[in-house]
């Protein structure tokens, strides 16, 4: 079996590489190969399940059609308001340092609310499923060739901005002991985690896999694997049941 593309192999030390067998110049004796035997009666495990399925959990009387409060379920007000202290406190601290040139961004922030906080994750969510060329794409006016995307009647596009720039997960005071980029979103990524059980039960189609989130910034954890559907970032292990992620 020929071996792989050094190329699409990228940097990931989990990656197996394809085994390489010696070419063969003599002519070798085939062996003898067991007389035709049919194979042994095979008898499936019985499992005593009432549904193969998963099912969610989901509280009484919910809206599962209102895509607002079934972002609620995992994004509480408790956790919003968490992030909100976290990043208010995260851009005072970036105004602190000195000197700040004339026109910087941060000498114009204004303390963000829960209101603005779930718009900036609500056009995270657009963006990814409407694509366009950049950023400023999304706020401009649109023409006859162009669309005009609804978000703008939401939050501004330097709003958007300056709370992706100062967005923080963790307490920034306590960012000197974050050893990896993983540190700064544990106790979020735990909480989601939770909530994720909690609303769902799994049954028997389990499956453990890996996943790629992308992300092209600078850190040493970033795997690149030009052969994966997202080719570059954070590699980590996730437990699935029929697309929904439960660890």
């Amino acid at each position: 079996m020929p071996s792989r593309d050094p190329k699409k192999q990228g940097n990931d030390e989990d990656f197996v590489p394809a085994t390489q067998y010696p070419n063969i110049i003599k002519a070798t004796k085939v062996p003898e190969l067991p007389k035709d035997q049919s194979p042994p009666q095979f008898n499936p495990l019985q499992i005593n399940n009432d549904s193969p399925h998963g099912k969610p959990n989901l509280p009484i009387n919910f809206k599962d059609s209102d895509a607002f409060e079934l972002f609620q379920l995992f994004f509480t007000n408790d956790l919003i308001d968490l992030l909100i202290y976290y990043t208010n406190t995260n851009a005072a601290k970036a105004m602190e340092k000195a000197p700040l040139q004339k026109s910087a961004r941060i000498k114009r922030w204004k303390d963000t609310s829960r209101k603005k906080m779930y718009a900036y994750f609500g056009v995270l969510i657009y963006i990814g499923l409407h694509k366009e060329p950049a950023i400023v794409d999304y706020w401009k006016e649109g023409s006859i060739y162009t669309p005009k995307h609804p978000i703008r009647q939401y939050i501004s596009r330097n709003r958007f901005q300056a709370i992706d720039l100062y967005l923080y997960y963790e307490d920034p005071s306590q960012s000197a002991t974050f050893t990896t980029p993983f540190k700064r979103i544990w106790n979020v990524s735990k909480s989601l985690q939770k909530v994720c059980r909690r609303y769902y039960t799994p049954r028997t189609h389990l499956a453990i896999n890996k996943s790629i989130k992308r992300f092209t910034g600078q850190a040493k954890e970033i795997v690149n694997i030009p052969s994966e559907p997202t080719p570059e970032g954070f590699k980590m292990w996730i437990l699935a049941n029929e697309g929904y992620v439960l660890n």
